[in-house]
């Protein structure tokens, strides 16, 4: 794991503070969410230890927030959309498996 610190070069790239790895583009974090939770949403995280202390705020993107969206995402080229809705259809037919294998069919031959 790297640890991007705020402090630039003079060249004005970023170093990491754990192995000297100079990154020359900007550095950004997204929380992708999976829970069932509807309202949690975690926008940073943050510790303390030994008198420090480390935070960091990110965007969020909530799978469920997907749920109404499944037709869509299965008919998308993008490989992402096929993952979110693999996670939606798996938290849809747990327990269901009829219903599960038939979900796998319609994934497996999205376009």
């Amino acid at each position: 794991m790297h640890f991007i610190t705020d402090a630039f070069h003079a060249s004005g790239r970023h170093a990491c503070c754990s192995c000297n790895l100079i990154v020359v583009r900007p550095v950004a974090s997204l929380a992708v969410l999976a829970d069932e939770h509807q309202q949690w949403r975690s926008t940073s995280f943050g510790f303390e230890t030994l008198g420090c202390s480390h935070t960091i705020k990110f965007p969020v993107a909530k799978l469920t927030d997907y749920e109404d969206k499944l037709d869509e995402l299965l008919a998308s080229d993008n490989a992402f959309g096929w993952i979110t809705a693999a996670h939606i259809l798996t938290r849809q037919t747990r327990k269901q498996h009829q219903e599960r294998y038939a979900a796998n069919i319609d994934i497996t031959q999205a376009p």
